[in-house]
C-alpha cells in the first residue's frame, strides 16, 4: 500500500480478503512507493525457517525511509482490518505485526486466518506430511499393512512438528480405503497450530 489513507487500506484489504495475500503499508518516501516495502516483507517471510515464529519485530533490510508513521489508533485499525503495518524507529524498519487480508468468511467477521503464522504453519505441516508419504510410499499396495505404515509415518511427521513447536498438539490419525476408489486410501488427521506471542499484558497488585 502507498499513498492511501488508513480507511482506503482497510477497504482494499476487505476486497482482497485472502489468507494468502498480505497488504503492507506504508510505502517508502521515494518513487518506488510500496513495492520495495512489500518485497522486503516477502523476503523476511521467505527467509524465516520457523513458520510459527511471528513476523512482528523482524528487521526489514534496504528500506531507506517510510512515507509516514502511524499512530496507535491507526495501527489498531489497520491490524483489525487485515493490513500489515511497518514502522521506522532508530533508523531500523521493522514489521509491527504480520496479518493477512482474510478477515471475513461469507461476509461475517472471522479472525481464524488473520494471523500470518496460522497459514504459514498449515502450509508447512500439510505439504511436509504429503512429501514424506510420497517419498516413503512411491510403490505400495493398498492393504491393511501398508495403511498401518502410512499412519505411523503421519504420526512421526506430526511428532516432529510438535517437537519443533510448530504445532501444539494433534488428534487421532486414521487411514482407510475409499470404497468408491480401491486404489486410494484416505488419511484423516487434526492438529493445533502454535501461535506467536504478539503482546505481553502485565497485571500487578501493589501494596503500599
Amino acid at each position: 500500500g502507498a499513498e492511501e489513507s488508513v480507511s482506503q487500506l482497510v477497504a482494499r484489504a476487505k476486497e482482497l480478503n485472502s489468507e494468502r495475500v498480505v497488504l503492507v503499508a506504508p510505502g517508502i518516501s521515494e518513487e518506488a512507493g510500496g513495492a520495495l516495502v512489500a518485497a522486503a516483507v516477502a523476503g523476511a517471510i521467505c527467509g524465516e525457517g520457523d513458520p510459527a515464529l511471528p513476523l512482528g519485530g523482524v528487521e526489514l533490510r534496504g528500506i531507506p525511509g517510510l512515507a509516514l508513521r502511524y499512530g496507535e489508533s491507526e495501527l489498531d485499525t489497520l491490524l483489525q482490518g487485515g493490513v500489515t503495518p511497518v514502522e521506522l524507529a532508530g533508523g531500523v524498519c521493522s514489521v509491527v505485526r504480520g496479518v493477512t487480508t482474510r478477515t471475513t468468511t461469507g461476509g461475517v467477521s472471522d479472525s481464524t486466518w488473520r494471523e500470518l503464522t496460522t497459514i504459514l504453519v498449515v502450509d508447512d505441516v500439510i505439504p511436509g506430511v504429503r512429501n514424506a508419504l510420497r517419498a516413503k510410499f512411491p510403490r505400495a499396495k493398498n492393504t491393511a499393512q501398508t495403511r498401518g505404515a502410512v499412519r505411523s509415518q503421519v504420526i512421526l511427521e506430526l511428532e516432529r512438528k510438535l517437537a519443533s513447536e510448530i504445532i501444539t498438539g494433534y488428534g487421532e490419525v486414521t487411514v482407510q480405503p475409499l470404497e468408491e476408489a480401491p486404489t486410494v486410501c484416505l488419511v484423516t488427521c487434526s492438529f493445533t497450530v502454535a501461535h506467536g506471542l504478539n503482546q505481553i499484558w502485565l497485571s500487578a497488585q501493589i501494596t503500599v
